[in-house]
């Protein structure tokens, strides 16, 4: 999508034309129809331009309107946008354009800071209120777009991405060695919180108001736990699912030079294809030019042609063939000098070739299936419910069958494992599984964090606190809600969005339209997932939108070759195993070499079953150590 950047000076100097300009160029390959800025007094904003839809062709940002003291830079996308115009409308204000942005601008016109939680879409924006001196922020609810920010008492920043942010060289470099802690245990639970102590992102579904005297972050729309959808029978289901799914994929098909899509072959990426096709063909939306994209491999754990076929078969299309990219030592340097922070995982940038061949092809918008197993893939602690519900029968079958076709858990486990470890375990408070974790002699701290670091940040502690939680939620819905505000899902979906932006394409997302999440929550988990089928509400029979191999596919293809490739290529580069010892994450005490060389041998010589991804997270935050924390 585009970018953001916005300064407002607290203590009354004036912005600096200089620095929000250097902010857009950091990002500027998420601008290439124009890199624009606006400066009142203390304030400045910034905006980096990529069009994607009709109404963005006549639209100018950061928008501003002399009369009302409003000015707004916007990276987003409004899909309600004809409902909003009418109830506009209604209050006698009258769109000149109609553009997204002069959307936005007037529902805070209208509304005020109850606005954001009118728009339906994909969106980050910085709106300055002349009028009442205070700059006003927020963020979709599903965390889709980025928003980062740093303050002070002297100046507030922020932006779409976090480098963009470190440009000023008044903001502290100093790492935050929770985050890098948790990031060593493998988990990221707080969604505010990033590598950087003095650099914050702004949550999903909240908004900042920002004024000399004080900051106030509210969450304008969350989750409601009362709201319930109950049919009678499975057919019923799927109707509603089908409805508000076609309407989720219709308002994301507004283009100006077409519409590509992701095609893996999976049920999710599959769905979002077949929808669209039925949209095409009803005349719901405009037939525009459509392409699908998929990536060919040869590893036979990861190659999806059958399936992908049989969906281009089904619905006459040509799919467009794209190797994986193997991304070497140099790629992911490069993308820390250039990010000043994470990268992305081995795993993450195979369709980094798929993505450019998608922008050569004159596409700007992608459709993706990325949510699909966020929101239906079905929750392991479906038998604590059932238990607390003392619908005894129901939980002895689901245990059985579970035990003899692993769905919900990873691995075949026993009747009394999955009694003790998935049903009894999740009842029990945070404080007691942590002696009770010391007794068993079991941590979520892997052995290679340095103990003394370890114990410092109290990281077993804290790798057992619970995520902030409602009241009203099912332990299903609690695992649900768990996925929308964890940290590390929203750091994947940001390293996502990142890649596509630097490619020069939008992606979106049906998926995290947040009436399917609403719809997701909504319904029972037995329509999220059965015995021996995820997603059992998108395989119903007589929707017409999936060929009958993907509908009835059970296996997920495997990508662990791209990590391996991945490990061993940063590992050699590092100075291999050897060179261990002089890591700078040793020299900080925050990894024991012995330990790490230990765990490091041990799975990669069981690299078919064993969990790599923790060797990943000790190289990669060795990169960027020695990269990202330096100041150039």
């Amino acid at each position: 999508m585009s970018g953001i950047a916005a300064i407002y000076h607290l203590d009354g100097r004036p912005a600096d034309r200089g620095l929000v300009g250097a902010m857009l160029d950091a990002v500027a390959y998420r601008g290439p129809d124009g890199l624009n800025s606006w400066i009142d007094g203390p304030v400045a904003l910034g905006h980096a331009m990529l069009r994607t839809t009709p109404e963005a062709m006549r639209e100018s940002q950061p928008l501003v309107d002399e009369q009302t003291g409003l000015a707004l830079t916007m990276d987003g996308r409004v899909d309600n946008r004809e409902e909003l115009t009418a109830l506009l409308e209604r209050q006698g204000l009258r769109l000149a354009g109609g553009t997204d942005a002069e959307i936005v601008l007037r529902a805070y016109q209208c509304w005020g800071e109850e606005a954001p939680a009118k728009i339906l879409g994909d969106f980050a924006f910085a709106l300055w209120d002349g009028r009442k001196r205070q700059l006003f922020c927020a963020r979709d609810f599903a965390s889709v777009q980025p928003f980062f920010y740093y303050c002070d008492d002297r100046s507030f920043i922020c932006a779409s991405e976090l480098h963009q942010i470190l440009v000023d060289p008044d903001v502290p470099r100093e790492p935050d060695e929770r985050v890098i802690g948790m990031y060593l245990t493998g988990m990221l639970l707080d969604p505010v919180t990033t590598l950087y102590r003095d650099i914050r992102r702004l949550e999903g579904g909240c908004s900042i108001t920002v004024r000399p005297a004080k900051i106030d972050r509210r969450r304008y729309f969350d989750i409601d736990p009362a709201k319930k959808i109950r049919y009678r029978t499975d057919a019923e289901y799927a109707e509603h699912f089908e409805s508000v799914f076609k309407e989720a994929v219709r308002c994301r098909l507004r283009n100006i030079d077409g519409i590509a899509a992701e095609l893996s072959g999976g049920l999710d990426s599959s769905l979002v294809v077949g929808t669209a096709q039925r949209l095409f063909r009803e005349d719901v939306s405009p037939a525009p030019r459509f392409d699908t994209f998929s990536i060919k491999f040869d590893d036979p754990e990861a190659d999806e042609r059958g399936f992908i076929d049989d969906v281009a078969a089904m619905w006459g299309l040509e799919t467009n063939w794209s190797p994986p990219f193997f991304a070497k030592f140099p790629d992911f340097l490069a993308d820390i000098r250039r990010y000043r922070s994470f990268t992305a995982r081995p795993n993450s940038v195979m369709d980094t070739l798929m993505h450019r061949a998608i922008r050569e092809r004159g596409y700007r918008v992608v459709l993706t299936g990325q949510g699909g197993d966020q929101w239906f893939g079905g929750s392991p602690d479906c038998f604590t419910e059932l238990l607390c519900g003392l619908r005894f029968v129901e939980l002895f079958r689901l245990l059985r069958d579970e035990a003899a076709y692993p769905t919900r858990v990873l691995g075949r486990q026993g009747l009394p494992t999955l009694l003790l470890r998935r049903t009894l375990w999740p009842l029990v408070p945070p404080q007691p599984k942590v002696f009770i974790n010391r007794l068993r002699g079991v941590s979520l701290v892997p052995p290679f964090v340095n103990l003394e670091f370890a114990r410092k940040l109290d990281l077993e502690r804290a790798r057992n606190a619970p995520t902030r939680q409602l009241r009203g939620l099912s332990f299903t819905q609690r695992t649900m809600y768990q996925v929308l505000n964890l940290g590390i899902s929203i750091h994947f979906a940001e390293l996502n969005e990142r890649e596509c932006a630097l490619a020069g394409i939008e992606g979106r997302h049906p998926f995290y339209d947040r009436r399917v999440i609403e719809f997701a929550f909504a319904i029972p988990e037995d329509q999220r997932c059965r015995p021996r089928a995820t997603k059992y509400i998108f395989r119903q029979p007589g929707s017409g939108l999936l060929p009958e191999s993907v509908r009835q596919r059970r296996d997920k293809a495997e990508f662990s070759s791209l990590l391996m490739h991945g490990l061993r290529d940063v590992t050699e580069a590092l100075g291999g195993e050897g060179a261990f010892s002089s890591f700078n994450v040793v020299q900080r005490g925050w990894v024991d070499p012995e330990q790490f060389r230990l765990v490091y041998r041990e799975r990669i010589g069981n690299a078919a079953v064993a969990n790599l991804w923790p060797l990943w997270s000790v190289l990669e935050l060795e990169m960027w150590s020695r990269e990202g924390l330096v100041v150039r």
